[in-house]
């Protein structure tokens, strides 16, 4: 069974519909500041409008109808995001004040911030992280105009929310999908888990994080355990790459909880070939 359609509003003025492999987003947006013009907001819009269009086959598909007007310094912001465009002696960033609207604020500075920057920021608008490291020199050193030092996380190489110029993967579904639009349900049964994992290729169950995986395998192992019940632990576990990954679940799974050897056998084996 797979999900039903699911659809969120991040900010005002902002929505996205998650159906299944598809995520479309819709909205509008006013960019005002000192750089901010006519021309900038078409800028604006178009970039994030090309990045956040892809197609990515039978694995995903990303559709993005994104609209930007200019807004003179003198009007009031109408009910929808709100983007700054000026020389800041800051990081372009979403800003979400304790109090107030959450906004864009974008360092015209930057050679790139309007044809690439702007577009990961738009993943945070929707709440999306960023999946890199930085070290605290590089983020006080960004301020004072040094090139910034960052390592992808393992699994978002090349990706939009890690490196300069990355482009949309799998990856950005998943996180939508799962971590933004509520990943929680269907960890409650172990009918919803089967269905869940029966729904994803083994490559979308590759992208699970090792907390989300090991919630999956602790619900199947509650109760009575079911064939099907296995099945689906062992695809969880076949699809582990990573070896740090594998460590944590071979340490967090019970064998001495299964109802007959031959399931404690096929749990053990799909454990034994992870990678190491």
């Amino acid at each position: 069974m797979a999900h039903p359609p699911r659809r969120y509003a991040p900010v005002p003025g902002i929505t996205v519909d998650i159906i299944e492999k598809r995520v479309q987003i819709s909205g509008q947006a006013q960019v005002w500041g000192e750089q901010a013009t006519p021309l900038s907001a078409l800028l604006i819009q178009n970039t994030v409008n090309r990045v956040w269009n892809q197609n990515l086959g039978d694995r995903a598909f990303f559709k993005c109808d994104f609209t930007v007007t200019h807004r003179a310094a003198a009007t009031r912001p109408s009910n929808m995001l709100q983007i700054e465009l000026a020389p800041i002696e800051l990081p372009s960033a979403v800003v979400r004040p304790r109090f107030g609207q959450t906004y864009m604020r974008l360092d015209s500075r930057l050679g790139n911030v309007l044809e690439w920057v702007v577009a990961h920021e738009f993943g945070h608008i929707i709440g999306l992280k960023d999946r890199y490291t930085e070290s605290l020199l590089s983020q006080v050193g960004s301020n004072f105009g040094f090139k910034r030092e960052t390592t992808p996380l393992p699994g978002y190489e090349s990706n939009i929310m890690a490196t300069d110029e990355g482009t949309l993967a799998l990856q950005n579904l998943t996180d939508i999908a799962d971590d933004i639009a509520g990943r929680t349900p269907w960890l409650q049964t172990d009918d919803q888990v089967r269905a869940y994992v029966k729904a994803r290729t083994p490559e979308m169950l590759q992208l699970m994080t090792v907390d989300t995986r090991l919630a999956a395998l602790a619900t199947l192992m509650e109760g009575w355990i079911s064939d099907d019940d296995v099945a689906a632990m062992v695809a969880l576990i076949a699809a582990v790459r990573s070896p740090a990954h594998a460590a944590r679940l071979r340490s967090g799974v019970d064998l001495t909880v299964f109802n007959s050897v031959a399931q404690r056998n096929r749990v053990a084996d799909a454990l034994g070939k992870m990678p190491r």
